[in-house]
């Protein structure tokens, strides 16, 4: 079989696979992606390829993340607690030294190299939909500075976000395994249960990759110009109501930011966990 025969028979098995991956995770709960994603089919599996990346990245962190916890704590700091707490504040001192402000400082530094490997794809592919959308090119791509600069600092600020969350998590189960005075291997298993969370991997994949899309999106969108924007939803019953009311306005300016029912202020897409929803750019002048 000719090379170039060959090559499109791998990309009809590649669109075929993505096809069903997508189908599988709106089976099983997930918002559909706004119709404007399919525009461009190559940026779109690019994008789709991010979150199952991220999702994969994301389930071996956090297994790595409760290994080192586990091996890092101060397990004798933990036994004293665990033979005298009452459920008081006697414990609630200490109980923040078991993992030092370093090991999570390094935390962040390791997950935001797992979030920079799998999220370059959603991040260039989401300037190269508003260059190609907006017929502009601004010469955005994986190794071009501006890219790589944006990517290391969303990376670094998701990483910090989620690792701050983790912390909530695992210092969460200490306490509880203090107050039933748990010995370490319940304690462990505990911890193993809330940071090794598939569920969560799913939603960070989900949420994440789109927000690396939309928000590169609109950084490229900054750079050319853009004057106007409009939320777009996947429409149907999982589309979440604040959504809806977010494409119910319309046009709106390109800085307008929205209001997410959790009180949040944002310029674009994801308005929730698992959010799928997308957003067109217009530039001066252009007709809607």
């Amino acid at each position: 079989m000719p090379v170039k025969a060959r090559i499109e028979k791998l990309e009809r098995m590649q669109s075929k696979l993505i096809a069903a991956y997508v189908a599988d995770t709106v089976n099983r709960g997930a918002e559909d992606y706004a119709p404007l994603y399919r525009k461009f089919p190559k940026l779109f599996k690019q994008l789709v390829k991010s979150e199952i990346n991220t999702y994969s990245g994301m389930r071996k962190y956090l297994k790595e993340l409760a290994e080192r916890a586990t091996k890092e704590l101060n397990w004798n700091q933990y036994d004293l607690n665990a033979a005298s707490a009452t459920g008081g504040a006697d414990y609630k001192a200490s109980i923040l030294d078991y993992l030092v402000k370093a090991f999570w400082e390094n935390e962040t530094l390791v997950l935001k190299i797992y979030l920079t490997q799998s999220l370059i794809d959603a991040v260039e592919s989401g300037g190269l939909y508003t260059e190609q959308d907006l017929k502009i090119d601004v010469g955005w791509s994986r190794n071009a500075a501006p890219a790589i600069e944006f990517l290391n600092k969303y990376s670094l600020d998701l990483a910090k976000g989620l690792t701050k969350t983790s912390k909530k998590r695992v210092l969460s189960a200490l306490k509880t395994s203090i107050e039933n005075h748990e010995n370490r291997d319940d304690a462990v298993a505990r911890i193993n249960k809330v940071v090794k969370d598939q569920v969560r991997a799913t939603a960070i994949a989900q949420t994440e990759s789109v927000r690396a899309f939309s928000s590169a999106r609109m950084e490229v969108g900054s750079q050319v110009g853009a004057d106007r924007k409009r939320w777009r939803t996947a429409g149907g019953i999982k589309t979440c109501p604040i959504c809806y009311g977010f494409e119910s306005l319309g046009v709106v300016p390109f800085d307008y930011e929205y209001e997410t029912a959790a009180g949040e202020m944002i310029t674009e897409p994801p308005g929730h966990v698992n959010c799928r929803c997308g957003e067109q750019i217009f530039m001066p002048g252009e007709k809607v």
